[in-house]
């Protein structure tokens, strides 16, 4: 494992006040180990600050020099990280974050590229290989985590457009499935199953009905699909023939009430009711709700009044409301929240004043609240965040304060943004160069940057390790990282 001491040739410049190490500046493919700031939530005494340790380490130089595995997607299970290749020939690794345990599972010689993303089902890893230029030449393959046990289960005939094509609930796997006599429908594989099998033929004959966008409300799933008689509309299954049925027809006839990926759907805590966009004639693509049922599935609020549409989305719940952007056609696409009914549906703040929009992104919950990004029209998109108030809502912190020049050039763009063990992480850019760091806050204070790097990719974490991408090192080339997690020391103070 990649590490180097923090004293060594190799240390950061640490800047200190009052005998406390209060923020650093270091470079990735240099140094490891970060002394950040002193923790706010831990009072330190007099005679013993505290600050925290942060590790960074290489976990693995899996093509050594500048070559790169690229690693492409990735999935937690037992604590360790599975992830694939995209450089030929296609493999599959895991890694408990060392060295030694960070190894080749089995190279996926049969493929393109990795497609979607890695589920665990029973103690099985699934995913998908590309494997020629139709949507539907795509393999299914199933390890467990062994090279014996890693092996294709499928011909090239999964159905992949939109990115999440694999959706594992309970014991079973739901996937839409090119079928050589029904055309694109619903499929599954179950523990009775060896092989995928059809759920449903829901567009009778080999017409298809490109199921997409499944999600579980209540122990039923939720899915897009067309009939060939309603169009694109909201489908329910509980995995039976059966049980699969459309909910309600949303845009009347053969219209779309759902226009092809727009069903961003979430889970309502204690309300039972699923979020998500779609169309009709008369209010064009607003933000719905349904409980399942006919009379259950319902407009929230014409945000944009008539036919034109809000076009909502980036949804996240928190405390009894979902928050996401919207456009009114007043106020350009700003930070909407709703709580399911028409009054309590409201824009949250006009963040740029007037018709132009601050484009609020990447929602994400962190101690209570909703941090994003935004655009204010004085500093840039910046890193905000709201407590769901307008008041309450406030950029955090201006991080890349360049003001003058190109107006491209004073953006910070907050991305990746991540909690990880009580902490917010997040990338952003800090001048008119476009350089990059990885940030962090706590709950009680602002961010401060613990690494420049390039374009880091945040990959996924276990208990222990925040694993993450650095795309062209100049050193390394795009390979794995980690951040451990971090640890308290204490550095007692000097009496004189």
């Amino acid at each position: 494992m990649r590490k180097k001491s923090i004293f060594g040739k190799y240390s950061a410049q640490l800047w200190i006040l009052f005998g406390l190490v209060v923020g650093t500046t270091v470079g990735l493919a240099q140094f490891s180990g970060v002394l950040s700031a002193r923790d706010p939530a831990v009072p330190a005494s007099a005679s013993s600050p505290n600050v925290w340790f942060e590790t960074f380490n290489l976990v693995k130089d899996m093509v050594p020099g500048i070559g790169s595995p690229n690693p492409y997607t990735a999935c937690i299970t037992n604590e360790k990280l599975y992830f694939t290749s995209i450089t030929q020939p296609l493999q599959l690794w895991k890694t408990d974050g060392t060295d030694l345990g960070t190894v080749l599972v089995a190279p996926l010689l049969d493929g393109r590229f990795p497609e979607g993303q890695i589920v665990e089902l029973s103690g099985n890893l699934y995913f998908l290989i590309r494997t020629g230029d139709q949507v539907y030449d795509v393999a299914l393959w199933k390890s467990d985590g062994s090279t014996q046990g890693t092996k294709k289960i499928s011909d090239p005939r999964i159905s992949c457009s939109s990115g999440v094509c694999l959706w594992p609930f309970g014991s079973t796997l739901y996937f839409p499935i090119n079928d050589p006599i029904y055309g694109y429908e619903f499929g599954k594989l179950d523990n009775s199953s060896q092989a995928p099998v059809l759920i449903k033929d829901i567009n009778p004959g080999g017409g298809g009905s490109f199921p997409d966008n499944f999600t579980i409300l209540n122990g039923i799933g939720y899915f897009a699909a067309n009939d060939g008689v309603h169009g694109l509309e909201l489908w329910r299954t509980d995995g039976s023939e059966e049980g699969t049925q459309l909910v309600k027809d949303i845009y009347p006839g053969s219209g779309f009430g759902i226009e092809g990926n727009q069903m961003e759907v979430n889970f309502v805590p204690g309300q039972n009711q699923l979020f998500f966009v779609a169309t009709t004639p008369e209010e064009g693509t607003e933000l719905w709700v349904s409980d399942g049922t006919i009379t259950g599935t319902v407009l929230v609020k014409d945000i944009y009044p008539g036919v034109s549409s809000s076009n909502s989305g980036g949804f996240v719940w928190l405390d009894g409301a979902m928050y996401f952007s919207a456009y009114d056609g007043v106020h350009g696409y700003e930070l909407w929240k709703s709580d399911g009914s028409l009054n309590g549906t409201r824009m949250v703040k006009d963040i740029y004043p007037g018709a132009i929009s601050s484009w609020a992104g990447g929602l994400t919950v962190f101690n209570h609240k909703v941090y994003f990004s935004a655009d204010d029209s004085i500093n840039g998109n910046e890193l905000w965040v709201t407590d769901g108030s307008e008041i309450g809502t406030q950029m955090v912190m201006d991080i890349n304060t360049y003001s003058t020049g190109y107006y491209f050039e004073s953006h910070a763009y907050p991305s990746n943004l991540t909690v990880f063990h009580n902490s917010l992480y997040f990338s952003a850019t800090y001048d008119r160069k476009q350089n990059m760091a990885i940030y962090k806050m706590d709950a009680n204070s602002d961010p401060y940057a613990i690494l420049n790097t390039k374009d880091p990719q945040f990959f996924a974490h276990n208990n222990q390790s925040l694993f993450f991408v650095v795309l062209n090192d100049a050193v390394l080339g795009r390979e794995l990282w980690m951040l451990e997690t971090p640890r308290r020391i204490y550095f007692p103070l000097i009496q004189r």
